[in-house]
């Protein structure tokens, strides 16, 4: 998500400088348009770096989640994640909780970001199941706001399964194919 978004910015300033872009590619990143950000959203942020990590989404208790004190949240799935050996064994919690941190401090950035309109064209790639957040959004996840979509397409599996095999041989097949058109 936020790796579309910084890609975007990179090419609207490249363009600017009176660079080239030859190909701005977002893999199943929600326009930043699309973004709401509260800070109250711990739990909800906790389920997306739950999800992100690969936690196993039966095994949260999603209820339980968004009603804990943050720091509770956080160290229930830092265990979680330890008990599916989502993380190595020598990470502690108080270096989970920073990197928590950061993901939410990547989150609010992402929502709060204003993007500005970038005349050149962007390919938009959308995971075929969509994260609840995605639900609701434009095909094009709302990247047409801001630019031309020169082509929209589709990858398997979730938003966190589009960099893993499979799905990320078919990503490296689509950015082929984008570079060699001019």
């Amino acid at each position: 998500s936020l790796g579309g978004t910084i890609a975007y910015e990179m090419a609207k300033q490249l363009q600017i400088q009176g660079d080239t872009v030859n190909l701005v590619l977002i893999a199943d990143g929600l326009s930043p348009t699309h973004y709401t950000y509260s800070n109250e959203d711990d739990g909800f942020l906790l389920q997306i770096l739950a999800m992100d990590l690969g936690i196993q989404a039966e095994s949260i208790d999603k209820i339980k989640l968004i009603s804990m004190p943050t720091q509770e949240a956080v160290k229930y799935i830092y265990e979680l994640a330890l008990e599916q050996q989502r993380i190595p064994d020598s990470l502690s919690i108080k270096e989970f909780q920073h990197r928590f941190d950061i993901f939410k401090a990547n989150y609010h950035a992402l929502a709060t970001y204003q993007p500005p309109s970038y005349s050149g064209e962007v390919v938009v790639l959308k995971a075929s199941e969509d994260l609840e957040q995605h639900i609701g959004a434009p095909g094009d996840l709302g990247w047409g706001e801001l630019a031309t979509v020169k082509h929209q397409g589709t990858l398997p599996g979730s938003h966190f399964d589009v960099v893993k095999t499979p799905a990320v041989i078919q990503l490296a097949n689509e950015i082929k194919k984008h570079l060699n058109v001019n």
